[in-house]
């Protein structure tokens, strides 16, 4: 993982959106293991600090049985 601290681009010119990368796509992390970090992503965004995920693991964590995740993603947005 690099931290946005240590690369620049990583981190939007007015400071206020930074992002990083966990790879887990050569992990073997099933979908209630990306669920639940998923859910305590979400649970530490609070004061106006917002965490979040992306990626297809945290997108079939989050997608119901039998839907497709980016049609989930896309309703979700609506």
């Amino acid at each position: 993982m690099t931290s946005p601290y240590q690369d620049n681009n990583l981190v939007t010119q007015d400071r206020r959106i930074a992002r990083t990368t966990i790879p887990l796509t050569d992990k073997d992390v099933d979908k209630s293991q990306a669920k639940l970090l998923v859910d305590t992503v979400k649970d530490a965004s609070v004061d106006g600090v917002t965490l979040g995920l992306a990626g297809e693991k945290a997108e079939k964590a989050e997608t119901p049985p039998g839907v497709r995740p980016r049609a989930w993603a896309y309703w979700q947005r609506r």
